[in-house]
Parts: structure tokens; sequence; C-alpha cells
């Protein structure tokens, strides 16, 4: 099993989430307001496929979950409001096999002066999110001729991380027992980068090739809009209960560039290329639906 790597930056961003939040509250010596989610969702990707061409596209080779194929979650949410104005959250989305999917943190401020029932504020979000690329080594099966393409028998399979930091202004309604809180936004991802080698063998002789891939960044700007529903079944002074609906949509136009480096025989030699794929679009759809508990 591959080791997880999103659990350090949630426990990180949690603690983080924490003490400017003590900090806060204690400054103010606002009574703090504690809200937890749990919501059972389905996350979906969608990215435009490239024809294939002399180069290996790894977005191309994207697990993407759309259709029946989405994948299933568990998102266990956690806010503190720490003044009339100031909230800290943070999520934890546990997918099917219960690896951690998406981490992410955020900082809300509403304004004090809003007529009427409208709220409006900012919300400022810090997201780590899991993607799975498969079998990207089929691209060197279908192209290499004269080659055995992957002397690597084992299932092909990375584990992509795609960051993200946004903005967002959002607006909230409040009649009664129902909330509603719509917040489109904008801001800028990349993906953390990571190494893959493919080792060939020429059929009917000795020689062997390597193949060394050496991803980047890629950073690119995105819009979103995210819609919460809640629905108090419990209100009172010291205790909220009640159902709660979440839709994400993210959309993006990404690529993966990387580095090449061949050797044949030797090290000696090594040939270098720098690669940009085409940028296409990309999009990322969340629905969840849950109960939260204020306190």
């Amino acid at each position: 099993m591959k080791k997880d790597r999103h659990f350090p930056y949630f426990l990180l961003m949690l603690l983080m989430m924490l003490c400017q939040a003590r900090s806060t509250a204690q400054q103010t010596g606002f009574r703090e307001r504690f809200t937890f989610d749990l919501l059972f969702g389905s996350r979906s990707f969608q990215r435009e496929s490239l024809p294939e061409g002399r180069d290996l596209d790894f977005l191309n080779f994207l697990e993407t979950g759309t259709g029946w194929d989405a994948s299933q979650y568990l998102d266990l949410g956690f806010s503190l409001k720490t003044t009339e104005q100031w909230t800290f959250s943070t999520d934890l989305k546990l997918m099917s096999d219960f690896r951690p999917g998406h981490l992410g943190i955020s900082a809300q401020y509403k304004h004090r002066k809003t007529p009427g029932r409208f709220v409006v504020g900012v919300r400022a979000d810090f997201n780590v999110c899991k993607l799975t690329i498969n079998q990207f080594n089929q691209f060197h099966v279908r192209n290499d001729s004269g080659f055995y393409a992957d002397l690597n028998t084992n299932y092909r399979q990375v584990d992509l991380t795609d960051m993200s930091l946004g903005i967002s202004p959002f607006i909230e309604m409040n009649p009664r027992r129902f909330h509603l809180k719509l917040s489109p936004g904008a801001g800028v991802n990349l993906f953390l980068p990571f190494r893959e080698t493919i080792v060939q063998k020429e059929t009917g002789s000795n020689l062997k090739r390597e193949i060394r891939y050496n991803t980047h960044a890629g950073p690119a700007l995105f819009v979103a809009a995210d819609l919460t529903v809640r629905y108090d079944l419990v209100q009172s002074e010291n205790l909220s209960l009640g159902l709660m609906l979440q839709a994400v949509q993210l959309f993006s136009r990404r690529a993966l560039p990387y580095t090449r480096s061949i050797d044949s025989w030797t090290y000696e030699n090594t040939v270098h290329k720098n690669i940009s794929p085409e940028k296409t679009w990309f999009s990322r759809r969340d629905l969840s639906l849950g109960v939260y508990i204020g306190l």
C-alpha cells in the first residue's frame, strides 16, 4: 500500500486554524460556536482528452470517475466561529477506500452591516485534492514497437496531488430555519511534481532503454461556484441541528508539463526534452447531503 501523503497536510491545516481561532476568540471575549458536518457525497472529474501524439500526455490517463463511475466519499467538516464576523473551517473527505481524497481549510469574514436577512462577506480557501493516473505506460505499449514497452509488470498508478488557493465573495440568506449561501470564486491551482521511470528492452537483443519523467507544477487559473443549503430541524440559543446540501463546481484549463530524459545503454548521452501538452478544459463536481450540529 502506498504511503498516504495527505494526512500531514490536514493536521497542519487543522492546527493553524485552531491556533488562529483561539487567539481571535481570546482577544474579543466572544463565546465560540462549533459546527460539525457529516455528509455523504459523490465526486467526478472531467477532462477533455487530447488525440494521442508522439509525446505522452499524463492527463489522458486520469481516473475521472464520470457518470456511474463517480467516486463516493464521506465528508467530515468542522467550523469554529470566533466572532460575529470571523469563522474558520476545515474539512476532510474520505473516499470509498477510506483514504483522504480532499483536505481543505478556509477563513470567512462576514460584513457587519448588511440590511435585511442578507449577509455578504468573503472567504479564502486552501485545498489539497487527490487524483489518480492509471496505466500511463500503455502509451509506450501502443507506440514503442520493437521494445518490451515496460519491464515493470506492476499495475502503474500515480497519485496526482492538486493544490489550490482561492478567494470567494458570498451572499447568505437566512429566512427563519432556512439558510442558503451562494459563493462564486476564483483562484490558482497547481499539480505537485512527481517522478516516474519506464525501463524498456529491445526485442531480440540486450539493448535497454530508460525513460525518466519529471513533471512540473503547471499552474492554472480556475473559477468555481459553491452552493450550500441548510435547514434547521432543531433551533435554539445553544443548539442547532439540521439537514445540509452542498454542491461545488470548478472549471479550469489544465496541462501537466514535464521533462523527459532518455538513456540508451549508458547515462553518458542522455537526451532531454521539455514537453508542454496543450491545455484543455478540466472540471470537478461535488454533490453531498448530510446532517450538521451546532453548539
